[in-house]
């Protein structure tokens, strides 16, 4: 399972590349993912890599989508109001007198990205920063409508991780594992799979400025 999701990051690199971009650099794209050195041994191991870059990437995609997707949709106001008239006549085009069409946000790519970001954060402790990613995007964006589309993909992000937030109430008697904070600590790799130890803020700031900045 892990080889073949492994598989499907140049695939989904490529698709993303050939949407956003052009064939030549998706192919590139894909490739430099393919023959990605070092990565590759971390793209088959059974900890989560090759899981979290598909949703991530995904999640990405979805958020850049979410406020690019609308629908078009007709509407009759012969009998409506002289103000809703004036606002749609500036905001909205009138296809004949009393006829205009309205451009609806969907929310299908919001919710997915929500989902997605959820599910990158069952699969790593980072997975959230996801979400600041998508709220920093749509705030310099700042389209009609963004905190909309902000608020459905927290809504949606909430929704996918509170199952299992409330599992570890029930279990262990709090939402969030102390565990998850204390990887900002850590000074190697390595050091993420420590058991007889832990990575503190004292340990990290030992290390030295000089390590840290670097």
């Amino acid at each position: 399972v892990v080889v073949a999701l492994a598989a499907a990051i140049p695939l989904l690199t490529y698709a993303i590349g050939r949407k956003m971009l052009d064939e030549g650099y998706a192919l590139a794209a894909g490739l430099l993912v393919l023959f990605s050195g070092l990565y590759l041994v971390y793209w088959t191991s059974t900890d989560g890599f090759a899981v979290y870059t598909l949703v991530g990437a995904t999640a990405l995609y979805a958020i850049g989508r979410s406020m690019d997707e609308t629908r078009q949709t007709g509407v009759f106001l012969t009998n409506a109001r002289s103000a809703a008239r004036s606002w749609l006549r500036q905001r909205r085009r009138m296809i004949c007198e009393g006829l205009y069409i309205v451009e609806q946000r969907r929310w299908e790519w919001s919710i997915l990205s929500g989902v997605l970001i959820g599910l990158a954060q069952l699969t790593r402790a980072d997975g959230g920063l996801l979400l600041v990613v998508a709220a920093i995007y749509l705030v310099i964006e700042r389209r009609p409508g963004w905190w909309r589309t902000l608020a459905v993909i927290t809504l949606a992000f909430g929704l996918t991780v509170a199952p299992w937030l409330l599992r570890n109430v029930q279990e262990m008697g709090t939402p969030i594992v102390s565990s998850w904070g204390r990887t900002v600590f850590v000074r190697a790799y390595n050091e993420l799979y420590w058991y007889e130890r832990e990575a503190t803020l004292e340990y990290y700031l030992a290390w030295g400025w000089q390590n840290i900045i670097a």
